[in-house]
């Protein structure tokens, strides 16, 4: 008999989260997990072949001027380009893993929060890839409208403006993302085309935007506060990985080759295959807790809006 929802709590929203977790491990959840996994690791390869492969390469061109040196840099760029390319694929092949993963745990997640046995977990994964590309589609839509609109009003304020930018920028895309929150399991579960998933995700979220920034807001702190620990472990400094994400990617603006290198150098440690894999594992198992938590928030808003149809007392039907 499947369940039937009324709105939940917070606590109790976390609490079914929790729960259909331990519930999936032991099938769907665990190979989604072990695809997550997976996915790091490869990701953690594509890393480490990128910046120690462009150390190797810029440290070949400490102290040419490039800049008027067309055939040096042009050189150099080829140079790169392969292990860029590398990179570029371990994330394709990150993502593409990531977005099956999502898609076998949402539907194992619902399936125990629902008592539906619905065969969900054979669907292909081919809506769910389309509407995250959609997502990402309408983020870099959105962004450059800000963008565009922020720049006359920030360029007259000097550096005021470039921090203005900075912290609004963030807000926009953080915005379209908690919008678009549930957009995998409108196409998941109730076989939604992608775009009609995505404006469906809108007109649920609307009314309930900050009870769903509060919840990925406290998992986002639990997952920052498990990474902080695992490099405090490893290598002795909490802030070790962020800090120099932070300082290297601020200094590869420059044109100095020799600065370059001494920011791509400060990941090094950040590129050591335990620290890739506690990691990896960490963030995968955090990353199953988030699907599963947006699959609850899913029921929620359903819940919210009074979208199960009832039949009998303790049944529903899915909306249509």
């Amino acid at each position: 008999m499947a369940r039937y929802f009324e709105p939940m709590e917070i606590g109790d929203i976390f609490s079914s989260t929790f729960s259909i977790t331990r519930r999936t491990l032991g099938g769907a959840g665990l190979t989604a997990l072990l695809m997550l996994i997976v996915g790091s690791i490869i990701s953690g390869y594509g890393g480490i072949v990128y910046i120690t492969g462009t150390i190797e390469v810029m440290g070949n061109y400490i102290g040419v001027d490039l800049q008027h040196d067309a055939v040096k840099a042009q050189e150099m760029g080829m140079a790169l380009l392969p292990l860029l390319g590398t990179y570029m694929g371990a994330m394709l092949v990150f993502a593409l893993l990531a977005i099956a993963a999502q898609t076998l745990a949402t539907a194992a997640g619902w399936e125990a929060l629902t008592d539906q046995q619905s065969g969900l977990t054979r669907r292909a994964f081919g809506r769910p890839l389309i509407v995250n590309i959609l997502q990402t589609i309408m983020i870099f839509a959105v962004l450059m409208v800000v963008y565009l609109l922020l720049v006359v009003i920030a360029w007259p304020m000097g550096e005021a403006g470039i921090v203005l930018l900075s912290v609004l920028l963030p807000l926009v895309v953080l915005v379209v993302m908690i919008y678009t929150f549930v957009r995998v399991q409108n196409v998941v579960v109730e076989e939604r085309g992608p775009w009609q998933g995505m404006i469906a995700s809108i007109a649920r979220v609307k009314g309930n935007f900050w009870r769903i920034f509060l919840m990925v807001v406290a998992v986002v702190l639990v997952w920052f506060t498990g990474l902080l620990l695992i490099n405090f472990l490893l290598n002795g400094n909490p802030m070790g990985s962020f800090g120099a994400m932070m300082n290297g990617g601020a200094e590869q603006s420059t044109a100095d080759i020799e600065q370059r290198v001494a920011a791509l150098t400060m990941m090094k440690p950040y590129l050591e295959w335990p620290y890739i894999i506690i990691s990896g594992i960490w963030s995968s198992l955090w990353l199953v807790v988030l699907f599963n938590l947006t699959t609850v928030i899913y029921a929620d808003l359903l819940a919210r809006r009074g979208e199960f149809e009832t039949e009998e007392e303790g049944e529903w039907e899915l909306p249509v």
